[in-house]
């Protein structure tokens, strides 16, 4: 995604273009699979400037893979930067990193600080009906229920997000009060057979776009 500068020498949110904004409170998220990407334009960049490189941009909780001319604003700079674990990644080009054209070192910028979750999702199932194979099964042409817990919130979550064997899924539906449970009903078949429940790999997501990690399989 892109960030912008305004003329104030604020970061837009997610989604914004260069223009006139004042409010330095607004906050993005980022996952693992995307990059974040702040057009630079403020203090020390308001005039050609020389010798911008990754070197110029201090990060903390993230590392610099790329810096390029920005076709977005005048004297202004894409950043790319790759989070290193969850929490703050906050971005700063500290005084003296570059020069005008007259050889004027740069002032300090102020700190860009950005929200990171890069963490997926685990998931487990579990239900109150003893599913053995290979012991008695009372379980022909009797629904029952399987609760889906998940790590942390995440959306999407229907009945095509569970994989299953020999049974279908009759219903989804969201826990009272906690978002990341959910409790699904299972249609087992009119006759003897191994069921099978999981959650795959990357069924849903979670807020910040993670794909979760596969569930075992309940049996």
């Amino acid at each position: 995604f892109h960030n912008s500068i305004d003329d104030v020498g604020n970061f837009l949110p997610v989604g914004c273009r260069y223009g006139t904004h004042d409010d330095a409170s607004d906050s993005c998220t980022i996952d693992a699979a995307d990059l974040l990407q702040c057009c630079i334009k403020g203090s020390g960049l308001t005039e050609p400037v020389v010798g911008f490189t990754k070197e110029s941009v201090t990060v903390s909780n993230g590392t610099v893979t790329n810096v390029a001319a920005s076709a977005e604003a005048e004297n202004a700079y894409d950043v790319w930067i790759a989070p290193t674990a969850d929490g703050d990644i906050t971005v700063q080009i500290e005084a003296n990193k570059v020069k005008d054209l007259a050889g004027n070192d740069n002032v300090a910028s102020e700190s860009l600080t950005r929200k990171c979750d890069i963490t997926p999702p685990s998931v487990t199932l579990s239900s109150n009906i003893k599913m053995d194979p290979f012991g008695p099964n009372d379980l022909i042409g009797n629904p029952f229920t399987v609760t889906v817990t998940f790590s942390e919130t995440v959306t999407n979550f229907t009945a095509s997000s569970v994989t299953v064997s020999n049974c279908t899924v009759k219903s989804v539906s969201p826990s009272t009060g906690a978002a990341k449970i959910y409790t699904v009903v299972i249609e087992p078949p009119d006759h003897d057979d191994v069921i099978a429940i999981s959650i795959a790999g990357g069924a849903v997501t979670d807020l910040a776009g993670n794909g979760n990690t596969a569930s075992d399989v309940l049996t």
